[in-house]
């Protein structure tokens, strides 16, 4: 049989198939439905480097919108119950470009550029959730994400950059979270946005993220279990906003860079952690907005720098977790705002060692709070904010540098609806 007759013998079975289940599904008798739990085991080993790349170049359109996205390693796994067990080891670098060249553009102009080594996401529905996962960045590799353009005149523009060596998000809906996390990066990742607009109608934001590992879990209705284990020591995690606007209502910039993050989100039901950060890469945010003398409204410019960050939250439910922060690297942070503001004039730079959150809801029912903290820093901290204006309605300006900060808080909420 020859090639052109297999391929219509395929098509012609795939379509025989496709009618078999085209019928419209029946809905499941009432307490019928069954059970669906979704088993998977995936291993992943990227060696080869990936790149994305995206341009557009107009003179006139309407709207427009580009988006470059880089990835290494990916897993998605949703079911109403989930039980996955995920490797991935990136071995080379990951990037990812998006440019803009526009003169007019009747509407808004969107740039975005996203960089992953590895990522994998889990969820489940009105189930349970196991996840273990291991995920490893060899050393001497980069993820990077860069945005850049020139837009004459737009009704609004955004651009952003967004990169991570390791990530995990994982979430349980009615459902307990069972999670088990390891992370190891020696890569380095760099975000970069540099954007100038000419005239914006009504806004120009530009916004730059860098994270080396991270990892996400929410629960809502269930108790959460977690145990997570950080590690980077690449060179550098480096995010850099680079924004000129010569005339818009408001701009806005930031940058954010960090070397391990760890959030919890739980929602009517305990919560349970034990967690393990470690680096030894540098941190540097920095977040430049340059504006011109038609800003009629408000401008600012944030940056945020942090070696080791552990944020969780408990609605309506009781909380016990464990935390180890060792930060050795340095943390340097820049935010500079120039040019006249017709508004508020906001400008922050923020740099931290390590930095911890706890924090419950008890929603007027019984609940407690137990945490134990060990923060170590022998990295340098250094934070600077400057702000150079002619003329400006009012001007906000502050640099915070901190090595260690822990923060513990118990609140009653009735009228809260996590």
């Amino acid at each position: 049989m020859s090639i052109k007759h297999t391929l219509l013998a395929g098509a012609a079975l795939s379509l025989l198939v496709s009618n078999a289940y085209a019928t419209e599904p029946e809905d499941c008798p009432p307490g019928e439905g069954g059970e669906q739990v979704l088993n998977v085991h995936t291993r992943q080993i990227q060696f080869g480097e990936t790149h994305a790349r995206e341009v557009i170049e107009a003179f006139e359109v309407g709207h427009a919108y580009g988006a470059a996205i880089g990835a290494g390693n990916l897993v998605t796994a949703s079911a109403p119950q989930v039980d996955a067990d995920s490797e991935q080891y990136l071995k080379a670098s990951v990037s990812a470009t998006a440019e803009g060249w526009i003169a007019f553009a009747d509407g808004q102009v969107g740039l975005s550029a996203t960089a992953a080594g590895n990522g994998i996401t889990t969820a489940a529905v009105n189930g349970d959730l196991d996840l273990r996962s291991y995920q490893f960045a060899r050393e001497h590799i980069s993820v990077d994400a860069t945005t850049r353009g020139l837009v004459k005149e737009a009704d609004s523009v955004v651009a952003s950059a967004t990169t991570s060596v390791n990530a995990v998000q994982a979430s349980a809906a009615h459902g307990d979270l069972y999670a088990r996390s390891s992370q190891h990066s020696g890569a380095s990742a760099e975000a970069l946005t540099d954007i100038d607009v000419w005239s914006a109608d009504t806004y120009a934001v530009a916004a730059s993220t860098a994270a080396g590992n991270s990892a996400a879990y929410a629960v809502a209705y269930g108790d959460a279990d977690i145990g997570v284990h950080q590690v980077q020591y690449g060179d550098a995690i480096a995010a850099t906003t680079d924004l000129n606007v010569g005339a818009a209502q408001t701009a806005f910039a930031s940058a954010s860079a960090a070397a391990n993050t760890l959030a919890l989100d739980g929602s009517h039901g305990d919560a349970r952690a034990q967690i393990g950060q470690q680096n030894t890469s540098d941190v540097a945010a920095n977040s430049y907005l340059f504006v011109g003398d038609a800003i009629a409204g408000d401008a600012a410019s944030v940056a945020m720098g942090v070696g080791n960050s552990a944020a969780l939250f408990a609605y309506a439910g009781s909380m016990n977790a464990g935390l180890s922060q060792e930060n050795f690297g340095a943390v340097n942070v820049a935010s500079y705002l120039y040019g006249e503001v017709g508004g508020v004039a906001s400008n922050a730079a923020t740099a931290i060692g390590n930095a911890a959150n706890f924090a419950v809801c008890a929603n007027c029912g019984d609940a407690t709070l137990t945490g134990q903290v060990t923060q170590y820093n022998a990295g340098p901290v250094h934070a600077f904010a400057g702000v150079n204006t002619h003329a400006a309605g009012h001007i906000v300006n502050t640099a915070t540098a901190i090595g260690n900060t822990a923060t513990f808080s118990m609140t009653q909420n009735g009228g809260s609806n996590h």
